[in-house]
């Protein structure tokens, strides 16, 4: 008997059955494992993927907190002026206070992405993420004491944090 998919032949079993071809099964056994392969690789490039994104959204977080008090106030203006343009009610104060919670909100959700289907699981992983939301905010705001004519203020720590958890939530 000749099989239907592949060029080889099926034998008969000594109980008159037949026994299924070897090239076929390992035609099977071959694609499944390249499948698993491919599976795994890209789960472990999508991780680092975040993982990098991540590093690069908090480097750009302290890139502005490192910036002079008058290119931060210049950047601010653009954007009250623009959203004035657009007919918003919004004062310097409440663009500055509203980048400090969304700015973490994104990095909220960037580390929740970036802890998926890693090594931290549970309780772990609970901890690991209230550290980052605490520990990036206060390295931020310390690194403004540091720039010229900035200061670090406590309420800008907890509206990072209450950013970085809504991201994370």
């Amino acid at each position: 008997l000749q099989c239907y998919r592949s060029p080889c032949f099926l034998t008969q079993g000594e109980s008159g059955g037949s026994v299924k071809c070897k090239k076929k099964r390992e035609r099977k056994r071959r694609r499944t494992e390249r499948s698993n392969i491919k599976k795994k690789r890209s789960g472990f490039f999508r991780m680092k993927k975040w993982k990098i994104l991540l590093a690069a959204y908090i480097a750009v977080i302290f890139i502005h907190s490192a910036m002079p008090a008058d290119l931060s106030s210049e950047e601010s203006g653009r954007i009250t002026e623009l959203l004035l343009r657009l007919h918003l009610p919004v004062s310097e104060y409440l663009v500055r206070k509203s980048a400090h919670f969304l700015e973490y909100l994104g990095m909220g959700l960037i580390l929740q992405k970036s802890l998926e289907g890693g090594r931290f699981a549970g309780y772990e992983r609970e901890l690991f993420t209230a550290f980052a939301c605490l520990a990036v905010p206060f390295v931020d705001e310390t690194i403004q004491l540091f720039s010229a004519g900035r200061s670090s203020q406590v309420t800008d720590i907890w509206l990072d944090m209450a950013g970085a958890a809504c991201g994370v939530a």
